[in-house]
């Protein structure tokens, strides 16, 4: 969900190696790709999921600008979720543990302040391209969840997205998302 106006036009990454997609009758096609390790710099936290567009706001450009201090190159936005707490009452939002920031194009081994260095694993992945607004990438990830599990696949870690589009200049129902789910 990035909201730096200070970015350059992002680029679509080509996959390192396709397999034949998977058609779906509704939503977008799943393919599986094999992919390099990723380099990142990022910010992890703790929010409930109604913060999570804010701290994103917060955190994409507070990552950018410490890529740009430490001579770095930011090539896309991410984010990745890890754990997800149900609330302890019904009027309380669910908790998630994410990060969010950019793929730097190189190797990162140091941060800045609450930036960290991190990666994003290699290896066999399920992609879905979703498009429309951010709001709805639910519909994706349960189609994507639906896959693994008619595909008998294991996921091997957290999912991650990649926004391949800027919000602040293409229209929401336009808004690329990339999803991925590491495979064992």
């Amino acid at each position: 969900m990035p909201t730096t106006k200070e970015r350059p036009t992002t680029k679509v990454r080509k996959p390192t190696t396709k397999r034949p997609t998977t058609k779906q009758t509704t939503g977008p096609t799943v393919e599986i790709q094999t992919r390099a390790p990723e380099s990142a710099l990022a910010v992890r936290t703790w929010a409930n999921v109604v913060e999570i567009p804010r701290i994103m706001g917060e955190a994409l450009p507070e990552a950018w600008m410490a890529a740009e201090r430490l001579g770095l190159r930011p090539v896309m936005p991410f984010a990745r979720y890890f754990t997800f707490e149900a609330p302890g009452t019904e009027f309380e939002p669910p908790q998630i543990e994410f990060e969010a920031g950019w793929l730097i194009d190189g190797v990162v081994t140091y941060g800045e302040g609450r930036v960290e260095p991190v990666q994003l694993p290699g290896g066999e992945v399920a992609v879905a391209t979703h498009v429309g607004p951010y709001e709805l990438l639910s519909q994706t990830y349960d189609l994507m969840q639906r896959w693994v599990a008619a595909h008998e696949r294991i996921s091997s870690g957290p999912m991650w997205e990649v926004y391949l589009d800027d919000p602040n200049t293409t229209p929401m129902a336009e808004l690329r998302t990339e999803v991925v789910i590491p495979l064992e």
